[in-house]
């Protein structure tokens, strides 16, 4: 009898051991497997997905730096930068300004009206406009940032050619202090605060002008009803274009 019973329970053994050990074990791995597949898989699509928002949105998802990803930098700052007005008469008080003059349309029927740049180029060109023997003239730009961040002006293409901020310009622009050729200040739109910013920062929704003494470099000099393009760089990979008249306010 304890023999019989003995057989019977070793018989038992390996049926359990048979029925049970490895199917289920096999079972256990499989929906691990399919569930850490899943979570991938959801993982993957999550960040995928901010990837995207931060492309058109500007969000910075790395939690690095300031907050403020390259894309936001490229695709809105430019953006949010308009041109809402300008003054590029060759005339005087340019924007209202009493101190900012260029020289009257010239005098001889065989002499175009325009806006000198290259042909006054030379040592006189950083010399106000004259008549004769005079440096290149000025316009000037009204421009607004529209943005939630502030943008840095780093430079003004008129005509394909770079007009940079002018940091040795302060004070009140007169007579004797405006920029050089070939360069820029800023200025507030009120005409009796006339002082040339410290900085070349435009804060959000802030309005402020732009004077621009034309560079020698454009060539040839800019004849009045012309269209010129204007490109104005805030440091990013794309410019923000413009096309306005010259021998005209708005």
């Amino acid at each position: 009898m304890t023999n019989k019973l003995k057989h019977v329970r070793i018989n038992s053994s390996k049926k359990f051991g048979k029925l049970q050990a490895f199917p289920i074990g096999k079972g256990r791995r499989r929906a691990i497997s399919e569930i850490i597949t899943t979570m991938l898989l959801l993982l993957v699509t999550i960040i995928g997905a901010l990837m995207v928002s931060s492309f058109f949105t500007g969000t910075d998802i790395t939690g690095a730096g300031s907050g403020i990803s390259f894309t936001s930098i490229t695709r809105t700052a430019a953006a949010s930068v308009k041109i809402t007005g300008y003054d590029t008469r060759d005339s005087i008080d340019l924007s209202g300004i009493s101190v900012l003059d260029n020289v009257l349309k010239p005098t001889s029927p065989n002499l175009p009206d325009k806006l000198c740049t290259d042909s006054c180029k030379g040592s006189a060109a950083n010399t106000l406009p004259a008549v004769s023997g005079g440096g290149t003239e000025f316009i000037v730009l009204t421009i607004t940032n529209a943005g939630s961040n502030s943008v840095i002006l780093t430079n003004v293409f008129i005509n394909d050619v770079g007009h940079s901020w002018d940091s040795t310009k302060t004070g009140t622009l007169g007579t004797l202090n405006y920029p050089d050729a070939g360069k820029f200040s800023i200025i507030s739109t009120d005409n009796s605060n006339l002082d040339q910013r410290t900085t070349n920062e435009v804060f959000a929704s802030e309005e402020v002008r732009l004077v621009i003494k034309l560079s020698e470099s454009i060539s040839p000099d800019i004849k009045l009803g012309e269209a010129l393009t204007v490109s104005i760089d805030t440091g990013s990979t794309e410019l923000n274009e413009f096309v306005i008249l010259s021998g005209d306010a708005r």
